[in-house]
């Protein structure tokens, strides 16, 4: 009789413990730092861009493009994570002001972006949840048959990338949530061959800032 008690107390003990055992392996993996992946898609607020090509001096502002980025990130610390982007933002054909006068222009700006970004999330009360970073990379700037009045050019150059950003994020399941971020880009100066120009002629940029918005979705993988 003894035994059969000893025996009984031993099961209610370990199914008494099993409930218990199986919350703390819940919260341990709840305080796994996920690995994500985020796709975001926007547009470049049109600004004005510096350029100076065979001796004219003006500004160059696109009509507006697109934007879209896909990053892969992971989870550092309960607010802090770091994330690698790929990203494109292109431009389409736009004006040139020279000397006060509006020249229209044909062609697109394509700009490719590898970038490594660290990002602070703020812990709040509700399902909001504010963000703010900062990344820096290269860009890969495309003119292509950028043609007018102003200037004409096709060329590639690479150049320094930065960014600041601002966002908010929004769960929608426990896997995935709704982002939207705001970017401050800011690009090196680079140097074009001038279509049709003498050998050697380019036109040269200055360091420019990117005004992008974008809607995302984020995607946790484990």
């Amino acid at each position: 009789m003894r035994k059969a008690l000893t025996l009984a107390a031993l099961m209610g003990t370990t199914m008494l413990a099993t409930p218990v055992f199986a919350a703390d392996q819940q919260m341990h993996y709840a305080k796994d730092y996920s690995w994500y992946l985020e796709l975001r898609a926007g547009a470049p607020i049109p600004v004005d861009h510096a350029f100076v090509s065979g001796g004219v001096v003006g500004d160059y502002e696109p009509d507006t493009g697109f934007h879209g980025a896909i990053a892969i990130g992971k989870e550092l610390s309960d607010n802090w994570r770091g994330e690698v982007s790929l990203a494109i933002t292109r431009g389409e054909d736009g004006d040139a002001v020279v000397g006060g006068v509006t020249i229209p222009h044909t062609g697109s700006v394509n700009i490719v972006t590898l970038m490594g970004s660290i990002l602070y999330d703020f812990d709040t009360t509700g399902s909001w949840r504010p963000f703010i970073g900062a990344g820096l990379g290269v860009a890969f700037v495309n003119f292509s048959n950028l043609t007018g009045g102003g200037f004409a050019t096709t060329g590639d150059d690479a150049v320094v990338a930065a960014a600041l950003h601002a966002g908010v994020s929004v769960p929608l399941s426990d896997r995935t949530d709704l982002t939207g971020r705001y970017t401050l880009g800011i690009l090196g100066g680079g140097d074009y061959a001038v279509t049709g120009g003498a050998v050697g002629q380019v036109t040269s940029t200055s360091t420019e800032a990117e005004h992008l918005i974008t809607i995302g979705i984020r995607f946790k993988l484990n």
